[in-house]
Formats: C-alpha cells, structure tokens, sequence
C-alpha cells in the first residue's frame, strides 16, 4: 500500500524535526551558557 509508506515517511520526518529541535534547544542553552 502506498499510504503506508507515506505514513513512515511522514513518522520518520516529525521524529527528525523532533530530534534536530531537541539539538536546537540544546545548543541555545549552551550559547545562553557561554554569554551569561
């Protein structure tokens, strides 16, 4: 079935965008860290 590819699409992208926001925040608070 094609929607079942497009839904592990869809999962695999909202865990990456999930993943690079936990490493944004990450690297904020390290930066607020530095600048403090």
């Amino acid at each position: 079935r094609p929607s079942a590819a497009i839904d592990v699409s869809a999962s695999i992208s909202r865990i990456l965008s999930n993943v690079t926001g936990r490493e944004h925040q990450r690297a904020n608070n390290r930066l607020r860290q530095l600048l403090a």
